[in-house]
């Protein structure tokens, strides 16, 4: 999985050091053993959501921020982070979906069956 990488960067097994070569091997098996799973991709994007709003409202602040480059594509900058929100909340949104259709449907069923019983 990892060859290709390698391969990119020429290097070879035999230029790691140890602790590398640990953590290769740790990264390996994790890659391997993980899956994609919808709760996994929803908590990423909500992750991915507090940090765009983070960053638009000014608590996190990216590194060299206040340089003469940022102060000049501030707008831009901005523009582009409620983009990426826009984005995410749509995402979210298309996957969230089907469950609050659902919700919807059972709320709507509780209260038909609730005006035939009056």
């Amino acid at each position: 999985m990892l060859k290709p990488l390698h391969e990119s960067f020429n290097l070879t097994i035999d230029d790691l050091s140890k602790t590398e070569l640990e953590t290769l091997e740790r990264w390996t098996t994790e890659l391997e053993q993980k899956t994609l799973t919808l709760p996994g991709v929803r908590e990423h994007i909500n992750r991915m959501i507090v940090a765009c709003e983070r960053e638009l409202c000014g608590y996190d602040k990216p590194e060299g921020f206040f340089s003469f480059a940022s102060l000049l594509f501030r707008g831009r900058r901005n523009r582009h982070l409620k983009a990426r929100l826009y984005n995410y909340v749509l995402l979210r949104d298309l996957i969230d979906s089907p469950e609050r259709a659902r919700e919807a449907v059972k709320a709507q069923l509780e209260r038909i069956a609730i005006s035939k019983i009056k």
